[in-house]
């Protein structure tokens, strides 16, 4: 009886060294999320998976993961799964989420938290703090595993507002649908007025030049296609974040209204992204969901820099322009630089154009 009492002390007191020795190098963390992009307040679950890769067990380990600011953590489903909540007395102070748990040799433990994102933007977990106790219990050791997950808010959806109605119905007497493209057709040239076409296809420009009237020469197989142009410069000093904001939103809103109507279109862009190389820079034109959540996740990740001026953002939009194509600006003010500048991209290619100012809430075209 001697001797095995004596052995298990042995044993014990080589558990109780070995579970010492550098405990965080028999340790490896992973940490996913289940949705890559999200909308703002979206329900998602964090996933953190800690193994160990020792031949001892750990007695106590004592997970703590730390949230962005203003996290939304699911109490009532951490609760369930045994898991502390630690809300900061400031706002700005990350949420804490912590865990207790016993993990045997070569084995791994799988926590997952329940949350969801505020508002816009991209969000990074980028490490794990961990408790460990020894074999006995009486000491403690503290460390943190390096791993990371980036999830992306897409903004939201615009309120229900005049420009974004206009949209998807009428302005008054004007009728959005006209303004995207008056008919699905390219303007060929121009020929001498009949009498017998409608006033809506004299060239009044053309007419004056030649000294009578004239309309214009259509195609009629040209489909239509829009170029959506969201500029994130705003005159005066700084950014307001508050219109950009609603930039990003109106963007989103214009893009889906697109979709639906089977229209495709491109997308440019001087708002610098998080996380992607500091560029969204453009997307060519398409339609359908991959072609809508690039635009959207670049949207998620763009900051209240830009990479260049107003100014470039429209030389970029006329070299890509073809006839017959219509363009369409969210800016956070209507300026008389931005609608020469739209001026100019109408007369280049010969279609419609619009101009979303956040700061008014006002949609105009021409």
């Amino acid at each position: 009886m001697l001797i095995f009492l004596a052995a298990l002390i042995i044993v014990s007191c080589v558990l109780e060294w070995l579970s010492l020795k550098d405990p965080l190098s028999r340790m490896r963390c992973s940490l996913t999320a289940t949705k890559i992009t999200v909308d703002p307040d979206e329900p998602f679950e964090l996933v953190c998976v800690i193994e160990n890769t020792g031949l001892i067990p750990m007695s106590l380990v004592r997970v703590q993961l730390r949230l962005p600011a203003l996290t939304n953590v699911d109490e009532a489903a951490s609760r369930a799964r045994g898991l502390h909540v630690r809300r900061p007395v400031i706002q700005s102070e990350p949420v804490v989420v912590e865990s207790s748990h016993f993990i045997m040799p070569r084995r791994k433990l799988e926590c997952r938290f329940a949350m969801s994102l505020p508002r816009r933007g991209r969000f990074l977990m980028q490490s794990v703090q961990i408790q460990h106790g020894d074999f006995f219990g009486f000491r403690t050791e503290y460390g943190s595993l390096s791993c990371l997950a980036e999830v992306v808010a897409l903004p939201r959806r615009a309120e229900r507002s005049a420009d974004v109605d206009a949209l998807g119905g009428t302005m008054g007497e004007v009728s959005v649908r006209r303004f995207i493209m008056e008919d699905p057709v390219l303007t060929l040239g121009f020929r001498e007025y009949t009498g017998a076409e409608p006033q809506k296809m004299i060239s009044w420009s053309q007419s004056a030049r030649a000294g009578r009237m004239m309309v214009k020469k259509y195609d009629y197989t040209i489909e239509p296609a829009a170029t959506v142009l969201l500029n994130a410069e705003e005159g005066g000093e700084g950014a307001d974040p508050q219109l950009l904001e609603r930039c990003f939103s109106l963007t989103r809103s214009v893009c889906e209204l697109l979709e639906q109507r089977h229209i495709k279109y491109g997308f440019f862009t001087n708002s610098t992204a998080a996380g992607a190389f500091g560029l969204i820079g453009s997307v060519a034109d398409g339609l359908g969901p991959g072609h809508l959540l690039a635009i959207l996740e670049g949207l998620g990740r763009a900051t209240y820099d830009i990479t260049h001026s107003a100014g470039r953002l429209f030389d970029r939009a006329a070299r890509k322009a073809e006839p017959g194509r219509c363009h369409i600006l969210i800016t956070p003010t209507d300026t008389e630089q931005v609608r020469r500048s739209m001026h100019l991209l109408r007369e280049r290619t010969g279609g419609q154009t619009f101009i979303i100012a956040a700061s008014g809430g006002r949609l105009s075209g021409s």
